[in-house]
């Protein structure tokens, strides 16, 4: 099993990043599975980050000596980028967090969420979203603690158990230190369980759509008959 300890380190043989694109993008990326000189990690690498390119994301001041030699700044703003195209699902030229942000407040309006930091803090409003996601889980505002932690708990909690949302913030990380790029991660899975709903629906309802020509009816009074005279 594949594990990454330390994103500063574990990406510079171009395995780990490899494996990491394959999942999400369920294709196929061939490097060199048993890399020993610096020449063929970068090679490795380089096989990835052409295959990000090949999938319409641009890379901004990032080669791959960068991720070879452990570049923090360049690194992180690599994964964010794509978390952005394959979590949050951002096409080149969108606005992640604008439209992360409308769908949010198109959801829970009452709740007048205008950022992913501050406006989660009291946990109340991702057991909004939760129950706007998939109503029935919660009886809100009576089961509301007025405890941010416990109610930010409480939200995740339902989220995990009943839509299979993971848990990969900890409560006191939305209500206490609150990270905007974390928040907006997590957020997105919400949005990603009612897109996954409404197709499934879709399919639901076309499998149950008859098909003309695979319809036939038969029985007592269709099948022909003689003409009167003949």
């Amino acid at each position: 099993m594949l594990k990454v300890e330390n994103l500063m380190t574990d990406l510079g043989d171009g395995k780990m990043l490899r494996a990491l694109l394959e999942i999400i993008s369920s294709k196929e990326i061939k490097i060199n599975n048993n890399p020993k000189m610096r020449v063929q990690k970068l090679e490795n690498l380089n096989s990835s980050l052409e295959f990000l390119k090949r999938e319409g994301i641009k890379l901004v001041s990032i080669g791959a000596d960068n991720i070879l030699d452990g570049n923090r700044t360049l690194i992180m703003g690599l994964i964010w980028t794509i978390i952005l195209r394959y979590q949050i699902q951002v096409e080149e030229g969108s606005s992640a967090k604008k439209d992360l942000l409308e769908w949010v407040r198109s959801k829970i309006p009452e709740y007048n969420i205008n950022n992913f930091t501050n406006d989660w803090q009291s946990g109340k409003a991702i057991c909004a979203l939760a129950e706007a996601v998939l109503p029935g889980q919660m009886n809100l505002p009576r089961d509301f603690s007025n405890n941010p932690v416990n109610d930010a708990r409480m939200g995740m909690n339902k989220a995990k158990d009943n839509m299979n949302i993971p848990q990969i913030l900890d409560p006191e990380d939305m209500v206490q230190t609150p990270d905007e790029l974390s928040n907006m991660t997590y957020i997105s899975y919400f949005r990603d369980f009612l897109d996954m709903e409404e197709r499934r629906r879709q399919q639901e309802l076309f499998e149950r759509t008859p098909v003309a020509g695979k319809c036939f009816a038969y029985g007592r009074g269709i099948e022909p008959g003689n003409e009167a005279g003949i």
